[in-house]
């Protein structure tokens, strides 16, 4: 983004000195004049404003020259950690005979943005929710600023507050290694008769580390396994075949792998503040749930997620309530575009799925006295509900959370879904593979849970309500990337297209 600079000289009385007021009434007029603020690229003047109100309006960098000249070069090295040097003022910090007071605060606007970002990441853009307030500052920017500036080492800062998890130090470590390889690499990988002749294959399994070398393996046995583990590092069925999806990923080009490991670098920065002793995470692009305690995950299972054409939202909120055998209110899309030209073939289609009508009132109608074929999408004035029971499509439980989506995590009577690799085919909704676990870890109550469940095949159910106290954080992530059981790396489609 171009950057444009104003000679803040002509705004002063004096800018050829760093007065105490100068700065002072210059941050004023930054809060005070969004566009001003604009102008120079300054977001959050305010924060600059609170900055030097604890340093009392006075200049930092004539005498930090140092530290200065170390975050410079923290800028210079910034695409190596997924950032734009762009971003913080670059290229006018590093131009001779500027403005001094203009850039003792752009400089330090930069600063402060760059190890904001640095540390703790933006929102991520396919966030679409948070229901919970979380902030992703870990530490208070200007106060650590404020306490090691005069040590002269941003270098030396940037490690001790830089994201430590292993699934951040991975895609790091990637990200860098796939920024510094040739772009020969990604010429396209094509079938061949035997993969000892692709030589384009081999070479990237050398660089996904599924072999050591080009020159040491000439058995299709031994190629045949690595393929199987790039495939399993990519999600893939592993079969050890050149197949079509195994192909698509192998020809991802370059810029697309390092904008996916970009934006999952700032995710896991942005999620580096999440310390909730307990929570539910579900991951929308790998379709799996887990919940975990004391950084431990005590429950794992596969979900069911959104189709890409009713994906599921990405957000933060908490589990309020587990109802056992609930109703399904049938969406009025679903309703409209998927049952009603069903039910205008067969009025049978109703009984045979259990599927009652009701008018405004929630009265229950009897379908055989509508006059089905005059309903169209302009005109069906009734709301359709199944019948809670072990057939219901939501199963037997459903677990609600605060969300302006109307989603929700549920059972499912299509058990079989979950045996599928690729689980992206609810209408939005999250179903779960282990609901009566869930439902035993946040109720607490086993034998109650149990008792329920075997009444799912009896008939006239009523929903049971139960509250869940404390309520649970929920956690519902759109990462492109995770760490499996053996620790390694893994990769994720981007389903819905996402990462740009």
């Amino acid at each position: 983004m171009k950057k444009v600079y104003f000679s803040i000289i002509l705004l002063l009385v004096s800018a050829t000195t760093f007065a105490q007021e100068n700065i002072e009434s210059l941050l004023k007029q930054l809060c005070e004049d969004p566009v001003f603020a604009k102008q120079l690229s300054i977001t959050e003047p305010s924060e600059l404003q609170a900055f030097y109100k604890d340093n009392n309006f006075q200049p930092i960098w004539h005498q930090n020259k140092a530290f200065q000249e170390s975050f410079i070069e923290e800028l210079r090295k910034a695409v190596q950690y997924g950032l734009n040097s762009q971003e913080y003022h670059f290229d006018y910090l590093i131009q001779p005979n500027v403005n001094q007071l203009e850039y003792e605060l752009l400089c330090t606007h930069a600063m402060l943005s760059y190890f904001s970002d640095f540390t703790a990441g933006i929102k991520p853009k396919t966030l679409a929710f948070n229901g919970i307030e979380y902030q992703n500052q870990p530490v208070n920017t200007p106060q650590v600023l404020h306490q090691n500036i005069k040590y002269g080492s941003f270098s030396k800062l940037l490690e001790i507050y830089e994201v430590k998890s292993q699934h951040y130090k991975k895609v790091l470590e990637t990200y860098q290694r796939l920024l510094n390889v040739p772009d020969s690499l990604f010429i396209p990988t094509k079938l061949t008769k035997t993969l000892v002749e692709n030589k384009s294959l081999q070479q990237k399994l050398v660089f996904w580390k599924c072999i050591e070398s080009l020159t040491i393996y000439d058995s299709e046995i031994i190629l045949i396994e690595a393929l199987k583990k790039f495939q399993e590092k990519f999600n893939l069925e592993a079969d050890g075949k050149l197949g079509n999806n195994t192909l698509k990923v192998l020809n991802t080009n370059k810029f697309q792998l390092l904008n996916q490991l970009k934006y999952d670098l700032n995710y896991i920065r942005f999620l580096s503040a999440w310390n909730y002793p307990t929570y539910l995470w579900v991951n929308i692009p790998s379709a799996e749930f887990s919940m975990i305690e004391a950084q431990t995950k005590v429950l794992s299972m596969r979900v069911i997620v959104g189709n890409p054409q009713t994906p599921t939202p990405s957000l933060m909120s908490t589990i309020k309530q587990c109802i056992f055998f609930p109703y399904w209110f049938v969406p009025s899309s679903i309703a409209i575009k998927e049952m009603l030209p069903q039910i205008q073939k067969d009025i049978n289609y109703l009984s045979n799925n259990s599927i009652q009508v009701l008018d405004q009132k929630w009265n229950v109608l009897d379908e055989t006295t509508l006059p089905w074929s005059s309903f169209n999408a302009k005109n069906f004035p009734y709301k359709l509900r199944q019948v809670a029971g072990c057939d219901n499509s939501l199963g037997i439980i459903k677990f609600d959370f605060d969300n302006p989506f109307t989603v929700y995590l549920h059972d499912t009577n299509a058990k079989k879904l979950f045996q599928k690799n690729s689980r992206w085919l609810s209408h939005g909704c999250i179903r779960l593979e282990k609901p009566t676990e869930l439902a035993e870890k946040l109720l607490g109550n086993p034998s109650l849970i149990q008792k329920l469940v075997a009444q799912q095949h009896e008939p006239d159910l009523k929903p049971i309500y139960f509250q869940v106290q404390p309520n649970v954080p929920l956690l519902i992530s759109y990462l492109c990337s995770g760490i499996n059981e053996k620790g390694d790396l893994v990769f994720y489609s981007d389903v819905y297209q996402k990462v740009r």
